[in-house]
């Protein structure tokens, strides 16, 4: 879990060398798969079907802690948007963001990163002013998140979006931001994105 936000790919490949998960207890089951989907999402390989992550949200409802279910439905939400499931996309982040737990960092990035996503499918709708205030909204969260990589995405998006709303200086404004603020995390691949 720690090498997830840099090394998703470094992930994927500990999770491939785990024989043994197969006999393991549900628990244990349940957080490899939940890791494995997470790791896939950043590593930008499409999901098809929603059965092992709806497997992982039922068990989490029942077994589970408030973080953990926020998770799993915001990765439900990540699976849906693989699958070109507008409106059950929304809802599954919906639903991550409704949970309440004690926030702290972790809660603050999957609460930008929920938000920014139901922002980039209201875009996709052209429906750019609902989508401008979720981004608002997500980089609200990824201040709190101390997380720059999310800063950075979320600024870009936010050009992005009021580029789209024909406020081009504005926008031109975030997309400096976001570069700048890429440059300084010393992060090329970001900065090229």
């Amino acid at each position: 879990e720690l090498l997830m936000e840099d090394k998703p790919d470094s992930v994927l490949t500990i999770l491939s060398s785990l024989k043994n998960i197969i006999n393991s207890d549900e628990k244990t089951r349940v957080r490899y798969n939940m890791i494995k989907i997470e790791a896939e999402d950043k590593c930008y390989i499409s999901h098809s079907s929603d059965s092992i992550i709806l497997n992982i949200v039922n068990y989490l409802n029942q077994h589970g802690s408030p973080i953990q279910r926020m998770k799993a439905y915001y990765l439900l939400g990540r699976v849906y948007s693989d699958m070109q499931l507008t409106g059950e996309s929304i809802n599954a982040y919906k639903n991550s963001l409704n949970i309440e737990c004690d926030d702290n960092t972790e809660t603050y990035a999957i609460r930008s990163r929920a938000n920014n996503w139901i922002a980039q499918t209201l875009m996709f709708q052209n429906m750019y002013e609902d989508a401008y205030k979720y981004f608002v909204k997500s980089y609200h969260f990824a201040k709190l998140s101390h997380n720059a990589t999310i800063k950075i995405y979320v600024l870009r998006d936010i050009g992005r979006c009021l580029v789209s709303l024909n406020k081009v200086n504005k926008g031109l404004y975030y997309f400096k931001k976001s570069s700048l603020l890429a440059l300084k995390s010393q992060n090329k691949r970001i900065y090229d994105a």
